[in-house]
């Protein structure tokens, strides 16, 4: 179910010589319903989550040699926006609904490619900050979604507990 409870998102999935999948939202109603992701030959859906003011859908997809997660507005089916590809890949949504953290490639002391990025869906999804994450993978936002607590890898000398804050970086 949505936040706002009006809909239900689902996969649909027909296999076969050639597998068929997309995502759809259903009015609580049960009678109106929209597809609003159809999947093409190098992706098939993993999971999905809904925003928390219930516009937008998180979508992950496994590629062919990484994930991908993209984002699907409700009011607007049938086009997605590609946030972000690698793996591993963890994601959380602001209690607002304005922005979106994404942790890519696990931690950077390890992983040279590792990033956590934060989206701003206002912007057509622009990302305004490339951070550099440590062990735990899934940032967390604090309950004004001004702020977002995450494991920083960027000391040499280890990883520590990071506030990022939104209005001044």
């Amino acid at each position: 179910f949505s936040p706002d409870g009006s809909q239900v998102a689902c996969f649909g999935v027909r296999s076969g010589r050639v597998p068929e999948a997309g995502l759809y939202t259903v009015a609580n109603d049960g009678v109106r319903m929209s597809e609003l992701w159809r999947m093409t030959e190098s992706s098939a859906p993993v999971c999905e989550s809904w925003s928390p003011d219930s516009r937008f859908i998180a979508i992950l997809l496994q590629g062919q040699d990484e994930l991908q997660l993209e984002v699907a507005c409700v009011d607007n089916p049938g086009r997605t926006i590609l946030v972000d590809r690698g793996a591993p890949l963890f994601w959380s949504w602001s209690p607002t609904a304005t922005h979106l953290a994404v942790h890519t490639g696990g931690s950077s002391s390890i992983y040279d490619d590792a990033r956590l990025s934060v989206f701003d869906l206002g912007r057509a999804c622009t990302k305004l900050v490339e951070l550099t994450p440590g062990e735990f993978r899934t940032p967390t936002w604090s309950p004004d979604g001004r702020r977002l607590a995450y494991v920083d890898a960027s000391d040499p000398a280890g990883e520590f507990l990071a506030i990022y804050h939104l209005e001044d970086g």
